[in-house]
């Protein structure tokens, strides 16, 4: 495989039109890793390439090592090895150029600034950096910057508020979040994070379908273009924002149809749950009855619905006199009609409201639903988001990812991690004792998966795994005085720095306070 990619890569800039072509059209011929870096090398144009290019030359073939060793040094040592990479001119070329840009506070008037930044700068080919004007630090590359695109997707997940609830005749439930953009969550799908209410469900976001050509579709679909925008400049610069979007919405970026599995069911926490139990009782039917026709299948269906315990088997209820409906007892005690969500919203079909559901067509309204849900009512949105990745990449190189390889690219992965990788990724300086090393190895691998992702954002200041891992997080570990103190994050540079503590249980519960009143105890400066 590689003896395919080297020598397309190789004549990438001199041929970009039928290079992008083939990994397009036949991605699986190529390892992830080779679209990626014709990704780089043809995505966001010269300039970028060559920086890249510079990038891979020090931190991998030249300097790697001792810049890794250099982790450990005191800030001097770092910074005559800066001055030596700098002056060696067969790998460094030169700084790239930035957009400095200075933000009043990380309050809730961050998302109409970030859109502002956005539209200003989306097609300027230099590298976005962020500063906030009530902190010291500087953006360059790393931690306040990665903190801009990380609170911005926090604000997108937020419950919506005053300033930023959709208006007019897109106006939705609280619960379809910030600009009213996604599918509404149930109230169990929501959680509290220091005085907010973000959405959480466990599907990911996925677009609110609305009646594409009205005002409110315009309205959500420049919203969408500003997010393609956001997550593609993000891409180009090194950074994440870490939205949970479902990785369904990518397919559909992609072209793809989605299957009837994309809909909303039991337990994802989202509106809409009946139209995805629908679906699979409609599927169960059809693979029970396959050969009958006629009379005979009529009948067969018939019984079917009128068989006791529908709405544990396909809505997942465990008690209440529901859990042992059949689904016609379902439909006619709730007056399922042919809208929305069954219970409401838009009609999918004219008189729709009006007309009430049963077994014999319950195809007819799947499908309708799926068509409303996955295709006509999001078309729009999907298609703007796809524009705004394509105003910041040119080419078609983004493109040549499956939908879990772009979710990752532009959102970053899941907090999955053993304490063997941890032991084998954690990156300790020279200084850091082993049984330190061990103990904080200990305390990560038994973490929940969302103390892990605020564990990420506390050292990282992005609360998902980047593009390959934790291997690719290059978190540093060094160690850190007085013994029994606070540990703190270095986020510029991705240090954790670990005072010595008498068990695993001390640094647990030193390191969870330290995470959860994080204020103070971040390090963003620039030099590091």
């Amino acid at each position: 495989m590689d003896q395919l990619a080297q020598p397309l890569l190789t004549a990438a800039v001199a041929a970009p039109a039928w290079v992008c072509a083939l990994p397009l059209a036949y991605p699986f011929l190529f390892e992830r890793g080779a679209r990626e870096q014709l990704l780089r090398l043809l995505g966001f144009g010269t300039s970028h390439a060559v920086l890249w290019m510079q990038r891979q030359s020090i931190e991998e073939d030249r300097y790697g090592d001792r810049l890794r060793r250099a982790e450990g040094l005191p800030m001097e040592g770092r910074m005559d090895l800066q001055e030596h990479i700098v002056s060696d001119h067969e790998v460094f070329i030169g700084p790239a150029r930035s957009d400095l840009v200075t933000l009043p506070t990380r309050g809730r008037d961050l998302l109409r600034d970030a859109q502002r930044v956005v539209e200003l700068t989306y097609t300027s080919k230099a590298t976005l950096e962020v500063q906030f004007a009530d902190e010291g630090g500087f953006g360059d590359g790393g931690g306040v910057t990665q903190s801009f695109y990380t609170t911005v997707a926090s604000e997108l997940l937020a419950v919506a508020d005053g300033d930023t609830a959709a208006p007019g005749p897109c106006a939705a439930s609280p619960l379809c979040g910030a600009f009213g953009l996604w599918t509404e969550h149930l109230p169990a799908s929501v959680t509290e994070y220091r005085g907010r209410t973000y959405l959480h469900s466990h599907r990911g976001l996925f677009p609110r379908p609305l009646p594409q050509g009205g005002e409110g579709s315009e309205y959500a679909c420049g919203k969408f273009r500003f997010l393609g925008r956001l997550m593609a400049k993000a891409l180009r610069d090194g950074f994440t924002v870490p939205l949970p979007l479902s990785g369904h919405f990518f397919a559909a970026v992609l072209g793809e149809d989605l299957p009837l599995e994309a809909l909303a069911s039991p337990g994802d926490g989202c509106v809409g749950e009946f139209i995805g139990a629908a679906a699979k009782f409609s599927a169960a039917l059809r693979r029970r009855h396959a050969g009958l026709a006629g009379e005979e299948l009529t009948a067969a269906r018939t019984e079917a619905a009128g068989k006791a315990g529908w709405g544990q088997e396909f809505l997942g209820l465990s008690e209440g006199d529901a859990m042992t409906w059949s689904f016609d007892q379902y439909v006619s005690s709730c007056g399922v009609v042919f809208c929305e969500t069954g219970l409401g919203g838009p009609e999918l079909c004219p008189g729709g409201g009006a007309r009430p559901l049963d077994v014999h067509c319950l195809e007819e309204f799947v499908e309708l639903a799926a068509r409303w849900w996955l295709r006509d009512g999001v078309a729009a949105q999907v298609a703007a988001f796809r524009a705004g990745v394509e105003d910041v990449c040119q080419f078609s190189t983004v493109w040549a990812f499956e939908a879990n390889e772009l979710a990752m690219l532009f959102c970053g992965g899941h907090t999955e991690w053993t304490r063997e990788e941890l032991l084998q990724h954690l990156r300790p300086t020279a200084a850091l004792g082993a049984p330190e090393l061990q103990q904080l190895a200990e305390v990560l691998a038994r973490m929940t998966p969302t103390r892990r992702a605020r564990f990420l954002e506390f050292v990282t200041a992005c609360p998902r795994l980047p593009p390959g891992g934790l291997a690719a997080a290059e978190i540093s570990v060094a160690p850190a005085n007085p013994p029994g103190s606070l540990p703190r994050a270095r986020t510029c540079t991705k240090e954790l720095r670990l005072p010595k503590y008498s068990s695993a249980e001390e640094l647990e519960e030193r390191l969870n306070w330290a995470i959860d009143n994080a204020e103070g105890l971040y390090e963003y400066d620039r030099l590091g």
